[in-house]
């Protein structure tokens, strides 16, 4: 009876610390997600499925199609599409959860990755973190189970996911090729003699999983090589870079230590095909360009699948991985379980994780601000565009402000602007093409940060055009839109006001303020 009461007891804790949790960090809604809602939206207003509203530019900024190709229906109905996105959320919340929980068992364990809050972070986001995160549970179940149809579907939903899954073009065939091999690494001279024993191969499958997942990525590709003239996403070029992040490596192997388990559970053709996968991510991560790495991001991409995986895998390997007995009389001392060995370093990575997650605090207020900063900005554009002529802006951020003013917007970082990432800048060029009638500056209160992002060539160019400081859209205390125009724009001024009277003031009391309301209230537009 008392162990039924205690274990009421944590089952209660854990569900209300997953409610707090939600409550602090659901509001949370990246602008990055902008980006590819932005298509959507482009598509039922203006008939083209382009960053811009027009053809000037033609660029694929998106990385996940499968939300771009959502963001089609909040926007045909007239639905606020960051509600429609809370509500995905919810729903691969929801899924996941109950089918991870029903074929393990383990709610509890299941609950305390929840309570993590760069769970409900990346779960909230608006981008598509928790589902690549999702399906990569999935893929590997369906592998362990030998379900191969059901591998090669959440294989095609995968590429349209991430681009990192298109590694599963050769490793989920490469998987069911060697699946029936019985490798043996304690003996390596007989495990690479059965690698020249053709009938330990399943070529059928083989052949059959590399045609239908090669026909899927190339039309993927072919499609995108004539509407937008080049076969991958903007990001991908703009992105990566030659120099290696030593400290990121290293965290990230930490990291993907659960896939050691994998190996001591001696599941070697399943360690074998996702050893292969999250090495290639470890290295893709640590010599790329991680600019939204908020709440870990890149990390979790790796950690969160390799915490359900050791979940699943606890509930299915039996035998013991060490006991201790007395050989005179056989008498068995302890034995150690899988269930609890697994468990254990389950809970042992999720505390690692959530030490590292430094960053958290500026998460739970940045949609907040966002509204009432560069969300209204891009209202306010969009309310002058028709009086004042307005036909393009410039501005870094890619997302909010450039989706509700539905203007022509120079990405000046190049992630949604194609010229910008051939040309390796923004030059005189590109500017007289856009020809933006308003700049947006990352800046310190009336200070440029004249370094960043070709900011220095926007400003020259600008100044050469009389163009004038306007004012400041505040979205923190020390962090600032400057706008400059030719144009003192009385409607944005408007905003400059609001905003510095909402934003300018520290995180401890905006939040102060904030959680007081429900995490509800800042789902919308």
């Amino acid at each position: 009876m008392k162990s039924l009461t205690f274990d009421r007891f944590i089952t209660v804790g854990l569900i209300f610390g997953v409610i707090m949790s939600f409550w602090t960090f659901a509001s949370f809604t990246v602008d990055d997600a902008f980006i590819s809602w932005r298509y959507g939206k482009n598509l039922i207003d203006f008939g083209i499925w382009n960053y811009s509203p027009n053809i000037l530019d033609m660029t694929q900024a998106y990385t996940n199609p499968i939300y771009a190709l959502l963001s089609i229906i909040p926007n045909y109905f007239k639905i606020d599409v960051v509600l429609f996105f809370k509500i995905i959320s919810l729903l691969n919340l929801f899924l996941f959860a109950t089918y991870m929980i029903k074929i393990t068992g383990k709610y509890k364990t299941i609950l305390l990755f929840f309570i993590l809050p760069a769970t409900i972070i990346h779960i909230f986001s608006g981008l598509e973190t928790f589902l690549f995160i999702s399906l990569l549970v999935v893929l590997f179940i369906n592998m362990y189970e030998n379900n191969f149809k059901s591998s090669i579907f959440i294989t095609i939903l995968l590429f349209l996911t991430r681009p990192e899954t298109w590694l599963f073009i050769a490793l989920t065939p490469f998987y069911f090729l060697i699946k029936n091999v019985e490798i043996d690494f304690s003996n390596i001279k007989i495990f690479f003699q059965k690698l020249f024993i053709k009938d330990n191969f399943n070529f059928k499958e083989f052949l059959i999983s590399i045609s239908i997942l090669g026909l899927a990525l190339g039309s993927y590709f072919l499609l995108h090589k004539y509407h937008f003239g080049y076969a991958l996403p903007n990001t991908f070029y703009i992105k990566s870079e030659s120099s290696f992040h030593p400290m990121t490596f290293v965290w990230l192997v930490i990291a993907s230590l659960p896939l050691l388990v994998i190996f001591f559970a001696k599941q070697y053709n399943l360690f074998l095909t996702f050893s292969l996968f999250f090495l290639a991510l470890i290295y893709s991560y640590s010599t790329s360009t991680l600019q939204m790495n908020y709440a870990e991001r890149f990390a979790f991409h790796i950690f969160a699948p390799l915490f359900f995986i050791l979940i699943y895998l606890s509930t299915k390997i039996k035998e013991p991985a060490c006991y201790v007995s007395n050989n005179e009389d056989g008498k068995t001392f302890f034995i150690l379980k899988p269930n609890i060995i697994f468990n254990v370093i389950a809970i042992a990575f999720l505390i690692l994780f959530f030490s590292r997650s430094t960053n958290i605090g500026k998460v739970a207020d940045y949609y907040p601000r966002a509204i009432d900063s560069h969300a209204e900005l891009g209202k306010k554009l969009y309310e002058i565009k028709s009086k004042y002529d307005v036909k393009s802006f410039s501005f870094g951020d890619a997302g909010m402000t450039a989706y509700h003013s539905e203007l022509l917007a120079l990405d000046n970082i190049g992630l949604g602007s194609s010229m910008v990432r051939q040309a390796k800048e923004v030059n005189e060029d590109i500017l007289n093409q856009y020809n933006p009638e308003i700049l947006v500056f990352h800046s310190r209160p009336q200070e440029i940060k004249i370094e960043d992002h070709n900011q220095k060539n926007i400003l020259k160019w600008g100044l050469s055009r009389d163009y004038k400081y306007v004012c400041d859209v505040y979205w923190r205390d020390n962090y600032t839109l400057g706008i400059y125009s030719k144009n003192n724009y009385e409607e944005l001024q408007q905003v400059c006001k609001s905003s510095e009277k909402l934003n300018n003031i520290s995180s401890k009391d905006y939040i102060l303020n904030m959680i007081k309301k429900s995490p509800f209230s800042y789902w919308h537009e």
